[in-house]
């Protein structure tokens, strides 16, 4: 998966490690919600507790965790550039 490698070649090994241990789905589609046809891709990870606790955080934890961040960050990175990661 492309996303681990960009993970592991930035040193977010950790949330590499996330990645390989989920199950990625992936839908291609248009979004009208804004009154115009946008380009999306939505996203949905299943995976073990620690992933959860990752992208989800804490009670009351306001800033997203690193691990959130660096996996968007590389879904983004190897997403279709004409599209709208959801």
């Amino acid at each position: 998966m492309a996303a681990v490698r960009f993970l592991i070649d930035g040193g977010d090994d950790a949330a590499a490690k996330l990645l390989l241990m989920s199950e990625l789905e992936m839908w291609e589609g248009v979004d009208d919600s804004f009154g115009f046809g946008l380009p999306t891709i939505r996203v949905t990870l299943y995976g073990p507790r620690a992933l959860h606790d990752a992208l989800e955080g804490k009670w009351g934890q306001v800033a997203a965790s690193p691990a959130k961040t660096a996996i968007e960050t590389a879904l983004k990175a190897v997403a279709d550039p004409t599209g709208w990661l959801n």
